[in-house]
């Protein structure tokens, strides 16, 4: 009996052992495939909050503030794009930007649907944007995001904005929320200081929200390697992030700067490579 017993009580704590092992195997994996699609859905929302601010920089017209109001709005066109310029006070201007229902292929090959209203205030030059059926690559944007103008010690453009935004996504109508609140840098205009879609910007800030799975995750841009990106192209090409989420982390690193659409996640030592979506 006491042969039987301690066999018994070997076999058990075996058996434990490698349940044990198991699950841990199965949690480690189920935290690098969580964390990838939340990074996933963190990129995407970037890219679609990014086209929002660049496609307002770019529409919005350059003489906008020092043009006399307009007893009508006045409405012009641009790259097939109607913009109309209206005064709802003595301190705003109001810039709509329409890309139509068929929508139009921007500068950066993302396309614009829908409409972003840009309210500026004369005094603080501060822009308040904000979306009507707006959406980028058919992805939905709701919400708004706030952009103040001015400059680093370095003497550099800087553009500090602030992000509530939603975004449905095209492939199964799930929703990520993306509250940031972040500093991008002009850090080289190429020698063309009027032409911004050369022009290569850094990154920095922090970010929280909803994933598509409905779980709430943190982000924080590494201030050692903040993501980097051309104003005609569509993805971060450098820099790196830690994100967490359901008390787990990974490092999403968006490469050296090559021009491509890859990025890789590090979970507990183990990289993968994903591809960065529209």
């Amino acid at each position: 009996m006491k042969t039987f017993s301690y066999i018994t009580m070997i076999a058990t704590a075996l058996f434990l052992t490698v349940a044990a092992s198991s699950c841990q195997k199965e949690e480690t994996a189920g935290s690098m495939t969580s964390l990838t699609a939340t990074s996933g859905d963190i990129a995407q929302s970037q890219l679609a909050g990014d086209e929002a601010v660049s496609a307002a920089d770019d529409y919005v017209p350059s003489n906008v503030m020092s043009a006399a109001p307009q007893k009508a709005p006045a409405l012009v066109s641009k790259d097939s794009i109607e913009i109309s310029v209206s005064h709802p006070d003595s301190m705003t201007v109001k810039v709509e930007i329409d890309f139509g229902n068929s929508g139009v292929i921007g500068k950066r090959g993302n396309v614009l649907k829908g409409e972003l209203e840009v309210l500026i205030n004369k005094r603080t030059k501060t822009r308040t944007i904000s979306f009507v059926n707006f959406s980028v690559n058919d992805n939905q944007v709701r919400g708004s995001k706030t952009v103040e103008y001015g400059k680093n010690t370095a003497g550099q453009p800087t553009w500090t904005i602030t992000a509530r935004d939603t975004i449905i996504r095209k492939e199964d109508g799930a929703m990520v929320i993306w509250n940031s609140d972040r500093v991008r840098t002009r850090t080289n205009d190429n020698g063309t200081p009027l032409n911004l879609w050369d022009d290569e910007y850094s990154v920095s800030g922090t970010a929280n929200g909803v994933n598509a799975k409905g779980k709430a995750y943190t982000m924080t841009i590494d201030s050692n390697n903040p993501l980097v990106f051309y104003a005609n192209y569509q993805h971060i090409v450098k820099g790196s992030m830690v994100i967490a989420s359901e008390q787990k982390s990974a490092l999403l690193d968006y490469g050296d700067g090559t021009k491509d659409n890859k990025a890789t996640v590090t979970v507990n030592g183990t990289i993968k490579e994903i591809t960065l979506g529209k």
